[in-house]
């Protein structure tokens, strides 16, 4: 078998240059590809550990780095229509993102408006039980809730 130099050279130059390329190639932490990961659907202003803005329902979130390079901190979620799905919709696809890139999420469950000036606003507990369902867990009476990446099933056999 003759393999001729020229195309040799080719095949080194090409590994020399994908190997270049990956030591040029910084690993991103989880908490930047999860900001990464829900720009694709809440489009506002975002740096590489912070996010604030909208998807096409008008759900609002803001997102901050959290203490760890594996971890986000959700500051709020607001969902224009209180009731009809748009912030579980949100949620749902948030904590799916975060499952994907293995971060965790922290969060107060507060309401942003305590002085009952809006009726549909949740009370803390309601909303506790809200973010409970998509798997925070925090102690019972505390605001402050965190919730771990689940491991995501491989579908390889």
């Amino acid at each position: 078998m003759n393999i001729s130099k020229s195309f040799l050279s080719k095949v080194r130059f090409k590994t020399f240059m994908q190997a270049a390329k990956s030591l040029k190639t910084k690993k991103q932490a989880p908490a930047e590809m999860f900001i990464e990961g829900i720009s694709k659907r809440f489009k506002g202003p975002k740096s590489k550990f912070s996010l604030s803005g909208h998807d096409s329902h008008g759900v609002y979130v803001d997102f901050i780095k959290g203490l760890t390079q594996n971890e986000i901190h959700l500051e709020q979620i607001r969902s224009p229509k209180i009731g009809a799905g748009y912030g579980t919709e949100a949620m749902k696809f948030i904590v799916s993102v975060a499952d994907k890139t293995g971060t965790t999420i922290t969060l107060v469950a507060a309401p942003l408006d305590d002085e009952g000036e809006n009726e549909d606003i949740w009370s803390q507990e309601k909303l506790a039980d809200w973010y409970g369902s998509f798997g925070f867990d925090g102690e019972y009476g505390e605001e402050e809730m965190v919730r771990h990446p689940k491991k995501i099933k491989s579908t390889k056999e």
